[in-house]
């Protein structure tokens, strides 16, 4: 009886090992990893920082500065301001415009957020994604009543997320910080339970095999 009992403890160590170093992620942690919101909010200031540095030469000693009123304008309008206030160190002003001054009007066109690829890197292991955000303004520049610049500029951000910490990285008060999951593989979903249900068939039968 001891050298049955002794038998299965060894089965089970040998599985032990095999699941901790083949089928679980050893890996638990990232490194720490901005919100969506702050990174909606560095992928404006890129945009406009691109558009200052284009028109660099052009910039008068005072900027007009308006944003496009919408649901999700607040967002981005105060880190874009405060942006061009920063690298400028120019007067701002956000009404009552000079037409000869150099102005700037942006507005949000789209803000998308989206996670894919969604794995794990080991069949236990923790669920990993792709996380994409895009941000896509629309851009007015001009200067004494001239246009020198009407177009799109899009800026996209991407990395790799574990998926519990989702919640995290977003914010439900805000909705466009938040973006939808697609599901997992279907082999996935089916390997997980098939190996679960065929290790416990091997034990129960290693189990039986060796008592007889």
């Amino acid at each position: 009886m001891r050298n049955i009992t002794f038998i299965f403890l060894i089965i089970i160590l040998t599985f032990q090992i095999i699941f901790s170093k083949c089928l679980f992620s050893t890996e638990n942690v990232l490194k720490p990893q901005k919100t969506n919101l702050e990174i909606i909010q560095d992928l404006s200031t890129k945009i406009l920082d691109s558009v200052l540095d284009t028109f660099s030469k052009s910039i008068t000693d005072t900027i007009n500065y308006s944003f496009i009123p919408s649901t999700n304008s607040w967002v981005i309008d105060h880190t874009v301001s405060r942006r061009l206030k920063e690298s400028t160190n120019k007067i701002i002003k956000t009404n009552n415009f000079d037409e000869k001054k150099f102005s700037i009007e942006l507005g949000i066109s789209n803000i998308n957020v989206g996670y894919d690829n969604i794995h794990r890197e080991k069949i236990f292991g923790s669920k990993k994604g792709n996380r994409t955000i895009k941000v896509d303004l629309s851009i007015k520049v001009s200067k004494d009543n001239e246009l020198l610049l009407v177009k799109n500029h899009i800026e996209k951000y991407s990395d790799t997320i574990f998926v519990d910490s989702i919640n995290e990285l977003e914010n439900t008060n805000i909705p466009i910080t938040c973006g939808k999951l697609s599901e997992a593989p279907l082999t996935e979903r089916l390997i997980i339970p098939a190996v679960i249900v065929t290790s416990i068939g091997v034990i129960v039968y290693l189990f039986f095999t060796i008592r007889k």
